[in-house]
């Protein structure tokens, strides 16, 4: 059924290009923001609520941080904790007087929102600006109970620096495989996949939940997930080729050493 042949058959059309060209009054529509990158910036970041419960303890006490954030596209929650989710809590216990400040970033940078609350250290003395989430990223990262690197938490790329430190190339029968940034944009723009590693690159946050022998990566960006056993089991035989492929991996020193497998010929492989 053609909709826009049954729309001009009732004089419709035209009311709705008239409308959406010069708004009412015969006036026209103001341009939408635009962001750096030429998209549209989208709604201004807002901070709904962000609490401390309880706002004055003694020494020693906890206090339960809670917020909810919406069209943010990074929110960080100073001093020391970082980036953080939308829709989160977190449980502090200062050891004097401290004033918490959350941040939420718009899309490209633009409409910012921030809101700070104060727990009050009965008997002590505000203390001294702690580190903000820049400075925090530069310190060593915690460690596991097994003395492994902890990397739980929620990143986004482009504010990590998340990024390949080599260029990719193929090995000899691997050309049915594409590699570069064009190609991935182009999966983006379909809904599809864009493959391991470059969907962990999308400006969308990312959840590492690590335990011992297990790593999970969850993507907002189209809701995928990887599960990245550690234990040193291998690949399963006889794999089906899948859009992210078969993770394993393991520990050398520091460093977690991740092989993919199983991947389909239609992704980007970086």
């Amino acid at each position: 059924m053609n909709v826009s042949r049954i729309l001009r058959s009732v004089g419709i059309a035209a009311a709705l290009v008239t409308a959406l060209a010069f708004g009412t009054a015969g006036q026209q529509a103001p341009a939408q923001p635009r962001s750096r990158d030429g998209f549209p910036a989208g709604p201004r970041a807002q901070i709904l609520a962000f609490t401390a419960t309880p706002s004055s303890i003694q020494l020693g006490q906890s206090v339960k941080l809670e917020w909810t954030v919406i069209n943010a596209d990074r929110i960080t929650l100073d001093p020391d904790i970082g980036i953080v989710a939308t829709r989160d809590s977190r449980t502090v216990t200062p050891s004097a007087t401290a004033t918490y400040t959350l941040t939420a970033m718009g899309y490209g940078g633009t409409g910012n929102d921030t809101r700070s609350v104060t727990v009050t250290v009965e008997g002590t003395t505000p203390a001294a600006p702690g580190a903000t989430s820049e400075a925090s990223a530069a310190r060593p990262a915690p460690r596991m109970p097994d003395g492994k690197p902890d990397l739980n938490g929620i990143y986004i790329a482009p504010y990590h620096s998340i990024r390949a430190v080599d260029k990719i190339t193929l090995k000899p029968g691997a050309e049915k495989y594409h590699v570069g940034p064009e190609y991935t944009f182009s999966l983006g723009e379909q809904c599809l996949p864009r493959g391991v590693p470059d969907t962990i690159g999308e400006p969308y946050p990312i959840q590492i939940v690590q335990t011992p022998g297990l790593v999970v990566i969850l993507y907002e960006a189209g809701e995928y997930f990887r599960v990245i056993p550690t234990d040193g089991r291998p690949h399963p035989k006889d794999l089906d080729p899948t859009w992210m492929g078969n993770s394993v991996g393991h520990w050398e020193a520091d460093t977690l050493v991740v092989d993919v497998t199983g991947v389909n010929d239609k992704v980007s492989v970086g």
